[in-house]
């Protein structure tokens, strides 16, 4: 009897200790969110331009949704437009994977998701023209 109740005390021991291995991840282990900022300065045969990935690690991350066409988006923000041609410099950036590859979604629940599998909740969403600009919070 002793052996029978020993065996399921270790049988239930190893299920607990599986079911902590296998548990989902937290938001310290989620996903890293990566996006490649693209600067373009001057015009014609004086412009040239330059593209960085970079892994976002700030508390708040702003970013528009917008509709390339039809069922298909992506996460993009503009963040310096041209005031002019003398001055020309255009600069923002798309959400990417760490290869810079811009990683493009079919709805905007597939985005939600997406951030929220890298550690970030939406605190605000605020609808425009081609989409809605997102706000989100490091959960």
């Amino acid at each position: 009897m002793k052996a029978k109740t020993l065996l399921f005390t270790l049988s239930i021991l190893l299920l607990i200790i599986s079911s902590c291995n296998n548990a989902p991840e937290s938001s310290s282990n989620s996903e890293k969110l990566y996006i490649k900022t693209s600067t373009t300065i001057g015009v014609g045969e004086n412009q040239w331009s330059t593209e960085a990935v970079s892994e976002v690690t700030s508390d708040y991350f702003e970013v528009s949704l917008s509709s390339l066409t039809d069922h298909v988006y992506e996460g993009e923000k503009i963040l310096e437009k041209p005031i002019s041609t003398k001055n020309f410099k255009y600069v923002f950036f798309v959400i990417s994977d760490k290869d810079g590859n811009q990683i493009k979604f079919k709805e905007s629940t597939e985005f939600l998701n997406f951030m929220f599998a890298r550690g970030y909740e939406m605190v605000d969403q605020v609808k425009n023209d081609y989409g809605a600009d997102f706000t989100f919070k490091k959960k």
